[in-house]
């Protein structure tokens, strides 16, 4: 597949407030993907989220250490490898395989990280990179036109490899 931008029913962001939540429910967001860390309801009260579809998975952000210095095409997936556990890279696939999967059934969906500048772009960078078809540095300049805030370390891209091995 081919396509000049990113979908325009994609968010990304850090933790949206209650007032952010139910105007994009508004306009037809339906499903919310949370990779912050934190239980979604221990943040949120059930009436602040109505009728969304809820995906979470928790994995510890190592993503916004250290700038990116090298090219995407010179990374490897063993850097991530040696540095998240078993448990913690499955999780993240499981965020990309399910971002994944309602891109590919354009389904309105907005994802969030803590601040929004490390897992949640990570996750949304490694999908569109699958759905795509493309390279990983044309994924990354997706994400940061949904989410210019976006920062793609090293174990970033190292991660984003990783999952695409796992395809």
């Amino acid at each position: 597949m081919v396509a000049t931008a990113s979908p325009a029913w994609l968010r990304v962001s850090g933790l949206p407030t209650v007032q952010q939540l139910q105007q994009a429910y508004a306009y037809g967001v339906g499903h919310l993907l949370n990779v912050s860390g934190v239980n979604v309801y221990e943040v949120y009260q059930q009436p602040d989220l109505p009728e969304f579809v809820i995906s979470q998975t928790v994995f510890t952000d190592i993503f916004t250490t250290k700038p990116m210095q090298t090219d995407c095409n010179r990374v490897s997936s063993e850097m991530y490898m040696q540095i998240a556990n078993e448990d913690e890279r499955q999780a993240l696939l499981s965020a990309v395989q399910t971002l994944f999967a309602l891109v590919s059934q354009q389904i309105p969906v907005w994802v969030f990280c803590h601040r929004g500048i490390g897992r949640s772009p990570l996750v949304v960078a490694a999908a569109l990179h699958k759905y795509y078809g493309d390279s990983g540095k044309q994924a990354i300049a997706r994400t940061y036109e949904i989410q210019p805030a976006a920062h793609f370390s090293e174990i970033s891209l190292s991660a984003m490899q990783w999952c695409q091995e796992q395809w």
